[in-house]
């Protein structure tokens, strides 16, 4: 499936396919093509808060997606984008160059490890099992922004 997703610059919306993804999305409202996972604590700067996160593949022109996003207290916080990397890919600066020209491309720059937006923030970032992803965290994000 082709799904070729829009990033709007001035308000971090996604849009993608027949979907769009804004703050007031929310977990139990989303189509059936996306993975809505249970409610689980997470640690966020030391401490633990209940989130729930919800995954759905995408195809970005002929790029692989994994777009996941992030419920706490039922509000999304965050969209993570991962993309899927060919078998040879194992230099990390490689991928993560390739996460940020994807960004970019999206965004119209380079986010860098962290952009402050009038909706939220942007970034490019490992994850503690050292997977690179892009993040978007919107308004609703308290530690995020």
């Amino acid at each position: 499936m082709h799904d070729a997703l829009h990033i709007d610059p001035a308000t971090g919306d996604i849009r993608f396919a027949d979907i769009r993804i804004t703050p007031q999305t929310r977990a139990d409202a989303l189509p059936a093509r996306f993975a809505v996972g249970p409610v689980r604590s997470v640690s966020v700067g030391g401490k633990d808060v209940p989130c729930q996160f919800a995954t759905v593949a995408a195809l970005d022109d002929a790029t692989p997606v994994t777009v996941s996003l992030r419920f706490e207290a039922d509000a999304l916080v965050s969209v993570f984008v991962e993309l899927a990397q060919p078998v040879s890919y194992d230099d990390i600066d490689v991928v993560e160059e390739r996460h940020r020209r994807w960004i970019a491309s999206k965004l119209g720059q380079d986010p860098g490890s962290l952009t402050r937006y009038p909706w939220g923030s942007a970034g490019v970032a490992q994850d503690k099992s050292g997977g690179v992803h892009i993040f978007l965290h919107n308004r609703n994000n308290t530690w995020g922004r």
